[in-house]
């Protein structure tokens, strides 16, 4: 199997052996249930104010949390769980004699089989020369890994690429288990968030901001969403 690891990360953030265990990595999709944010540019009034420095507690809290979230965020993306899921996929017998007979109808039905149930793949692709035959599960989710599906007679059929993760996913799971809350937006202008008010103000990558009355301490790094997409992982904790 020739597998291709996903990109690397721009940000290096370590995360501690005991906070990863405590958050029991796990992949899934959880569906598409939080709306893609609006392509007009973020509102700008008295209540988005942001300035340039936090006070350190809070600040050292958001840092805290964004290296687990990092941690979390790279394990969904290029650990074990994710590449043990592609194995499953490129050996799949339904799907390697769908692509062998360049049945694309049967490939894509296959394809969708496999992100149900208990197989916690939340969107699988499948390029021939670059070009996306298959493309089935939930929209933005987590990058992930690639490698070939052969036939029995070692010739490519093509290039699968798993994602065990949607956006909202990570979101859910790591407010859950953090006090902080955490917004996901990518280069398309689609965003994620445990704090709905936040779409509609510019947060800093690193600093206060103030939303509906409330401050936070605001810290964020960029990883890379599927389809080569860069997003930017905000983590926004309360002063």
């Amino acid at each position: 199997m020739t597998t291709r690891p996903v990109p690397p990360a721009a940000t290096t953030l370590a995360l501690p052996v005991a906070a990863a265990l405590a958050l029991g990595v796990t992949g899934c999709g959880s569906g598409a249930t939080a709306s893609p944010a609006g392509s007009s540019p973020p509102a700008t009034n008295a209540a988005a104010r942001s300035t340039a420095a936090a006070p350190a507690s809070r600040t050292q809290s958001a840092d805290a949390v964004a290296r687990i979230v990092a941690g979390h965020y790279d394990a969904e993306t290029n650990g074990h769980a994710v590449h043990k899921q592609l194995r499953n996929v490129i050996h799949d017998p339904g799907l390697v004699a769908a692509l062998a007979a360049d049945d694309l109808p049967a490939a894509r039905a296959a394809a969708a089989r496999l992100t149900v149930g208990k197989a916690h793949i939340s969107r699988l692709q499948v390029r021939r020369g670059g070009r996306k035959v298959v493309d089935v599960g939930v929209p933005f989710c987590v990058a992930g890994p690639s490698a070939t599906i052969r036939a029995a007679d070692g010739r490519s059929l093509g290039v699968a690429t798993v994602s065990i993760q949607d956006e909202i996913g990570v979101v859910r799971l790591l407010h859950r288990h953090n006090p902080a809350h955490v917004f996901i937006k990518g280069a398309s202008g689609t965003a994620r968030t445990s704090l709905q008010p936040a779409r509609h103000v510019r947060l800093p990558t690193r600093g206060t901001v103030a939303i509906q009355g409330r401050r936070y301490a605001v810290t964020s790094f960029r990883r890379w969403a599927l389809d080569h997409e860069r997003v930017r992982i905000f983590i926004l904790a309360q002063r």
